[in-house]
């Protein structure tokens, strides 16, 4: 009789198929019972070769987690309800959301994301490059997906992320050449003469935050430029609450409005008392 095998020590053995399985332990599972992973080939050295990886995995605690692996429009859909939508702004997300159906659904989204291979992204940009969407928009839904993959290593349901390994297209990017302080001080005056002062000013000083620092910082620059306090975001209608049981009134009736007091115009602003 064999001596019983140590705790972790793997199994090596010729089946009666014809083939050769080697049965590694890499921990336990969610319910207790020990996690064996099985791997085959042709001839011992190969299914040897294949034991000692999963066994490199296992004792420098990078094996992925035993359980089947979501499909890439599985995933998607569960970063973007449960992860992304922590940190991005109703609007960011929205546009993640976008992509994810229009592009990276249809063009990887039946993969396995533990199967998913670098030439399965490469087609699918090239696909959209072929459907007539610039560069810049491929760049987005690499990003997207190389995030969202990046968060599937992090938790050990993919051994790499291959989004990594994917070079996306590149951007002709335009290059910007900036107003001097001398210049953005001459451009301001001349337009100051103009009745189209505001418009000249809000077409060159907006969004402020794309102004080199040195500009909008500048002594005397700042109070000429319009200051940006608040900012108003479209949200899509899928954001807002739905109203419950009745369709909720958006205006009083009509009876109401014309028996309500209306309010008192010196009431409200004040006017100031005349000498």
């Amino acid at each position: 009789m064999s001596p019983r095998k140590s705790n972790l020590e793997s199994t090596i053995y010729f089946g009666d198929d014809g083939w050769w399985h080697g049965r590694v332990t890499m921990g336990v599972l969610p319910d207790g019972s020990p996690d064996r992973r099985h791997r085959m080939a042709r001839t011992e050295p190969a299914v040897r070769r294949k034991v000692r990886e999963l066994e490199k995995l296992r004792d420098e605690g990078c094996a992925t987690k035993a359980a089947r692996k979501p499909t890439v429009g599985q995933w998607m859909e569960t970063y973007l309800t449960d992860i992304a939508s922590l940190k991005l702004k109703p609007r960011s997300l929205d546009g993640y959301w976008s992509k994810t159906r229009n592009d990276i659904v249809p063009g990887a989204g039946k993969h396995r994301i533990d199967k998913l291979a670098p030439e399965h992204l490469e087609q699918m940009y090239r696909a959209m490059l072929d459907a007539g969407h610039a560069p810049s928009h491929v760049v987005k839904g690499h990003r997207i997906l190389s995030r969202a993959l990046k968060i599937a290593h992090r938790r050990r349901m993919i051994g790499e992320n291959v989004a990594t390994l994917v070079d996306p297209p590149s951007i002709d990017e335009t290059e910007t050449n900036p107003f001097t302080q001398e210049e953005a001080k001459a451009f301001l005056e001349a337009a100051a003469k103009r009745p189209t002062f505001m418009r000249w000013i809000v077409g060159v000083g907006m969004p402020l935050r794309t102004l080199p620092a040195e500009l909008r910082h500048a002594q005397g620059l700042q109070a000429m430029l319009p200051e940006a306090v608040h900012q108003v975001l479209r949200q899509a209608r899928e954001h807002l609450p739905r109203p419950q049981g009745r369709r909720t009134r958006l205006h009083p009736p009509q009876d109401q409005e014309e028996h309500e007091p209306r309010a008192d115009p010196a009431r409200v602003h004040p006017l100031p008392d005349r000498a």
